[in-house]
């Protein structure tokens, strides 16, 4: 019989647990091994023959219920052997699981707090910032917030450095950023045309290729318009157009039914404007 002793901390008294090892008396084992033994040397490199099948087989059969035997006897004996043991296991499991239980729940406190601290912390941050960012016309979101901030114990005249050097930094791009929307509505006024998407192209394209493609653009709208509005020199000849400014055949007439409802003046101007673009225009009868 032997005996340890246990405790659960320095002021538990010891808790004391006396065991067996495990001890088997097999006193049959020399006989079992001598007839083991001999069954080993009487098959051992046996030939099996087409001859004896039939025979071969039941030998084989034979041999694996033996097996069999000594694998039953030996779980029954560990299994009872190990009994004890099992139920010392179930017992201190039990006790275990009390004892973690109780400590986990402990320790989710814990995290609950830890994480409460840091939020309100992130909350007074958040505040604290903000009254720092009033003077530069900004708020928190102008800037990347650093999680350390959120840290117990910090360097508050540290970070509150970092937070103004950000801050800084922050409205100096808003002022430049601000100052291309300028120059780019400014552009666009003085070509006729609008500004916003020649604003979205702040972050990929510098200033000069901004104002650059805006002149481009503007160019090329007055030229269009100019090109809309000119006349067609054109004039129908028959079943041909004719262009009047070099008498060449440039193509076929062709020829639309067309019901127009309007008010005189409606009409005024639309024959003036079908007489503009050279086409003809003949009464049909109803």
């Amino acid at each position: 019989m032997k005996e340890i002793s246990t405790k659960l901390d320095e002021t538990s008294p010891d808790y004391k647990v006396k065991f067996t090892p495990a001890s088997i008396e097999f006193d049959d084992y020399g006989k079992l091994k001598e007839e083991t033994d001999e069954i080993y040397k009487r098959y051992n490199g046996y030939v099996v023959v087409p001859e004896n099948l039939k025979g071969d087989k039941a030998i084989a059969a034979d041999l694996n219920k033996k097996a069999k035997a000594l694998k039953a006897a030996k779980s029954t004996v560990r299994k009872q052997a190990l009994k004890p043991l099992d139920e010392f296991n179930e017992q201190m499991d039990a006790l275990i699981d009390e004892i973690t239980d109780v400590s986990g729940q402990i320790h989710q406190g814990l995290k609950d707090y830890r994480e409460q601290g840091i939020k309100l912390r992130h909350e007074a941050n958040i505040k604290h910032i903000d009254k720092m960012a009033e003077k530069f016309g900004l708020t928190h979101e102008d800037i990347a917030y650093d999680a350390k901030w959120d840290n117990k114990s910090n360097n508050w005249k540290k970070i509150e450095e970092n937070i103004n050097q950000l801050l800084e930094k922050a409205a100096q791009e808003r002022d430049f950023k601000n100052e291309k929307i300028t120059l780019i509505t400014e552009a666009a006024e003085k070509e006729q045309i609008l500004p916003d998407s020649y604003i979205n192209l702040i972050d990929d394209l510098t200033i000069s290729e901004i104002l650059a493609r805006i002149k481009n653009d503007g160019k090329r709208q007055r030229e269009l318009s100019l090109k809309k509005d000119e006349p067609i020199k054109q004039q129908v000849k028959g079943n041909s157009v004719i262009d009047t400014t070099t008498g060449e055949v440039v193509g076929e007439t062709k020829v639309a039914y067309l019901k127009i409802t309007g008010s005189d003046e409606q009409m005024k101007k639309l024959v003036e404007f079908i007489k503009s673009q050279g086409l003809k225009v003949e009464p049909i009868e109803r």
